[in-house]
């Protein structure tokens, strides 16, 4: 199973969402750089972040912070102005990608885990490509940064989603050490660095 750290109870609103509310999967860029999906859960756990997704993804593999019934608060407007004309907090489930190493370059693997990720929750909810989203795609938000400066990233992404395959045992998510064991035989880096959200910024 996906661990689950959960959010404060300050940082989303509950509620019993269903197949037929959750219509779009928003996808997000943690803005930090060596960060983990542990330790933006643990960061999380504080409360009145003002803030939430439901998933957060690294190289290794997929964490959850607030469940899919649960509303985050991961693409709301500061200004309540809105450019996508239905997405929002209340019909969507946010993923927030660890997408940057320590030296500021994309982490392909974490990339890899997110569309793994969003295909599983695509069959599960029944969510067509077309609805899987950028936080900007909602807001204009320069969230998910690299795939807004090269839309050629995004648009690898998005073409990803629409692969065949068995999503939750291809990376080996309900056996958390094999995966971190098949990274290790690529040849990815398996050390684990914990987040700090407001600090920790890129070179």
């Amino acid at each position: 199973m996906i661990p689950f750290i959960p959010a404060h109870s300050s940082n989303y609103a509950t509620e019993n969402r269903g197949r037929d509310h959750i219509r779009y999967l928003v996808i997000h860029y943690t803005g930090n750089c060596g960060d983990t999906a542990k330790g933006n859960c643990l960061y999380f756990q504080g409360a009145n972040r003002h803030a939430s997704a439901h998933y957060f993804v690294d190289e290794n593999g997929v964490c959850q912070s607030v469940e899919d019934k649960n509303r985050a608060w991961h693409c709301g407007s500061e200004t309540g102005k809105y450019f996508h004309p239905s997405c929002r907090n209340a019909n969507s489930i946010g993923i927030e990608v660890c997408m940057l190493d320590k030296s500021g370059q994309v982490r392909q693997d974490s990339i890899r885990q997110a569309e793994q990720l969003a295909r599983t929750l695509m069959q599960k909810y029944g969510i067509p490509p077309a609805q899987v989203v950028r936080h900007h795609d909602v807001t204009h938000k320069i969230c998910r940064a690299p795939m807004v400066n090269d839309p050629a990233l995004w648009n690898a992404f998005r073409e990803a989603l629409s692969h065949k395959e068995d999503d939750m045992h291809a990376l080996g998510w309900h056996k958390p050490s094999s995966s971190i064991r098949s990274a290790k035989s690529k040849g990815m880096h398996a050390r684990r660095r914990r987040a700090n959200l407001r600090t920790k910024a890129c070179p």
